[in-house]
């Protein structure tokens, strides 16, 4: 049957069309994702479009639909000094923001702003009161 009427999901097509669509701005990355990079919703063992459990292409509409999750631009950091605003929203409106565009620490004394982490503290092991010391063992 045409497009699998009368079948559990028949509506795959138009499905991976309005995935495409929602990613229309990102289709070289996109592309690149599913050809080189791994599935995020399942494990068989994915690499490109083929995996190491069943023969043939493996395109699942889990995969599809978290495409978004890795080819979404980034927010801009200013949308996220109003906490009050972002908590009124659902985790759709939330997702449509955008990734965060570099590592973010919101701090409990200034819940107003929220600064990139610098490079420095980045790379830098933050240990408080209560943990252990960083034991390297290439010393």
């Amino acid at each position: 049957m045409v497009f699998g009427f009368g079948k559990q999901k028949p509506h795959h097509y138009r499905e991976m069309v309005r995935v495409a669509w929602e990613n229309r701005d990102e289709l070289p990355f996109a592309w690149r994702i599913l050809r080189d990079g791994v599935c995020d919703g399942c494990a068989l063992g994915t690499s490109g479009l083929s995996d190491w459990t069943i023969d043939g292409t493996h395109l699942c509409m889990v995969r599809l639909e978290l495409m978004r999750l890795n080819t979404a631009p980034a927010l801009d950091p200013r949308q996220l000094t109003d906490v009050a605003s972002l908590a009124s929203r659902t985790s759709q409106e939330l997702r449509a923001l955008g990734r965060l565009p570099e590592p973010m620490v919101r701090s409990r004394t200034n819940a107003s702003s929220t600064p990139p982490v610098s490079t420095s503290a980045r790379s830098t092991p933050t240990r408080n009161a209560r943990s252990p010391p960083v034991v390297r063992w290439n010393q």
